[in-house]
């Protein structure tokens, strides 16, 4: 069976034979440390020089008082109610992306009344039965809709997304959640 580990030497050398004089390695080490201390400490003294110098001689007296905070136009609270613009809440068509098709006559990017969508959504559920669209109504009035956005995109020729809003009573949009 051979050992998995060398053996130790029977006879180690003198600890003096083993430590070695500095060699080319540990001088070119030191050196590459000394340069990049020296550029580091040189360019903090001319970024510091640099702000002296660009300094207007003659400043006016700093204002303490704070910039004013601009009132959010939409959002949500912690309440998990939303205000502002529908279409404000929609992504904005990105760089590498253009608006996308016409839907259903709005156009690309609409916001609807809690009217004019209703007048839609009744369009839309004219082919069920009478019973069935009863139905529907009912659910659709349950929900108290205060409005509705879509925005579509074009990603490829063959591509497009839709994205659509439709703001709602929270607690109508709890139960649905159910």
């Amino acid at each position: 069976m051979t050992p998995e580990f060398p053996l130790p030497a029977e006879n180690p050398p003198p600890a003096e034979a083993v430590v070695k004089a500095p060699g080319r390695g540990r001088w070119l080490a030191l050196g590459t440390a000394a340069v990049l201390s020296a550029v580091v400490v040189g360019g903090g003294v001319g970024y510091g020089v640099l702000q002296v110098v660009d300094k207007p001689k003659h400043q006016a007296a700093a204002s303490h008082k704070p910039a004013p905070v601009k009132a959010p136009t939409y959002g949500a609270l912690s309440n998990g109610n939303h205000f502002g613009s529908l279409s404000d809440l929609l992504m904005p068509v990105p760089n590498e992306m253009k608006a996308g098709p016409d839907d259903a006559g709005f156009g690309n990017d609409a916001v609807l009344t809690a009217s004019q969508y209703k007048t839609f959504y009744e369009k839309t559920i004219s082919y069920l039965s009478t019973a069935d669209r009863k139905r529907q109504e009912q659910d659709f009035q349950a929900s108290f809709v205060k409005g509705y956005a879509v925005r579509t995109y074009l990603v490829s020729d063959t591509t497009d997304i839709e994205i659509a809003l439709r703001q709602e009573n929270q607690g109508a949009a709890k139960g649905d959640s159910r």
